[in-house]
């Protein structure tokens, strides 16, 4: 059985699924997310938010910054996911 994942929605940014695993995400996307003990990206987004977050809450983890665009009372429906842009590094 086939779920959605990543959908491409600018250069860059994803619309994920929050249902959809961390493996099929990486695969999906080339971006990394930490190991833990947690099987899908909402649950990432949940681990580092301690607390089912807001729409329009947004936090940085590594290379990524995950931001909640639905979410229930009880659960992230959908998150967008963009690559973090590192701060430029004079010579």
């Amino acid at each position: 059985r086939s779920r959605p994942g990543a959908v491409p929605i600018a250069d860059g940014t994803w619309r994920v699924p929050g249902s959809t695993e961390v493996e099929a995400f990486v695969e999906q996307t080339g971006l990394s997310l930490p190991d833990g003990p947690w099987e899908t990206v909402a649950g990432v987004a949940l681990a580092q938010f301690g607390r089912i977050p807001d729409v329009g809450d947004e936090v940085a983890i590594g290379e990524v910054v995950l931001t909640v665009t639905e979410a229930t009372d009880r659960a992230i429906r959908t998150l967008r996911v963009h690559h973090r842009i590192p701060p430029e590094v004079g010579d």
